[in-house]
């Protein structure tokens, strides 16, 4: 399955499939300090960097592998994020989701549909079963959103990354297919009241 030419649109957002033109766009939101400021590397990574993360990620995407999507607001076509499906496994119809978007957009709408979207598509479109995400320990908003959820902790990965000296642990979380329905309509009620 090619993911290249993915486009997926809501009430708020658009979301597409990432290309190298889209670079300079997502290098400006990695360039913004308090947007990184749970990974202070992402902060300090180079155009170039970025360049070539994303050229491996696109092709990879051609295979099926994973997809990478640039996150629009739709009213004004800002660019505002990105989120990825990684480690795309049909095998064991799972995945990987991971999302970063601009510190101005945490916990607006954008950011809710944004995850009504993926794993609306993960789920209904992919027919994946479980969805694997993470977030540092320190990012306190996204353990918050998963607690609201409803979804429990799967586990705590010590020392993913260590950062300026400082190291990261993750708090690690799995959906599943039968904890989607009601997850959908929870972030449904969300989007929509």
């Amino acid at each position: 399955m090619n993911f290249t030419n993915k486009k997926i649109t809501g009430k708020f957002i658009e979301l597409k499939s990432i290309t190298m033109e889209d670079i300079p766009l997502i290098h400006l939101i990695y360039q913004d300090e308090k947007t990184t400021e749970q990974a202070k590397y992402y902060y300090k990574i180079s155009i170039d960097k970025i360049s070539d993360i994303y050229r491996k990620r696109i092709e990879s995407s051609k295979e099926g592998c994973n997809i990478d999507l640039l996150i629009r607001k739709k009213s004004n076509q800002k660019v505002v994020g990105t989120c990825t499906l990684k480690e795309i496994d049909f095998k064991s119809m799972s995945g990987e989701f991971g999302i970063m978007v601009h510190h101005k957009f945490w916990g607006s709408r954008v950011v809710i549909e944004c995850f009504f979207r993926c794993f609306d598509f993960f789920y209904e479109t992919l027919k994946l079963t479980k969805i694997k995400t993470a977030a540092f320990t320190t990012n306190k908003r996204s353990l918050a959103l998963m607690q609201h959820l409803d979804i429990p902790l799967h586990s705590i990965k010590k020392d993913v990354m260590v950062l300026e000296g400082e190291h990261k642990d993750d708090a690690c979380y799995v959906i599943t297919i039968e904890q989607w329905p009601k997850i959908k309509d929870y972030l449904k009620k969300l989007l929509y009241s």
